[in-house]
């Protein structure tokens, strides 16, 4: 008993000293593009992020549409503002 338990131990302590992962885990981690296009496709997209981020600050710097300009301005006639001030 003690022989066949010491054989089945070796045999056990061998499976685990096998990889069982091989060539299947590195075709798995391999990358599925060059490294190369991987970084175009990351310029790429930080330069397109850039210019939303460009053009969201350029209307944030445009006049504001409550001191008289814009299409908020333009819904309210000055007339209104100047019944406005009248009656107030």
């Amino acid at each position: 008993p003690a022989a066949a338990e010491a054989e089945a131990k070796a045999k056990w302590l061998a499976s685990l000293d096998a990889p069982s992962w091989g060539t299947q885990a590195a075709a798995a981690t391999a990358p599925s593009e060059p490294a190369a296009v991987q970084a175009e496709q990351a310029a790429a997209a930080a330069a397109e992020a850039e210019a939303a981020k460009e053009a969201w600050l350029a209307r944030l710097e445009a006049t504001p549409s409550w001191l008289g300009e814009g299409p908020a301005a333009a819904a309210a006639p000055a007339e209104a503002e100047a019944e406005a001030k009248a009656k107030w």
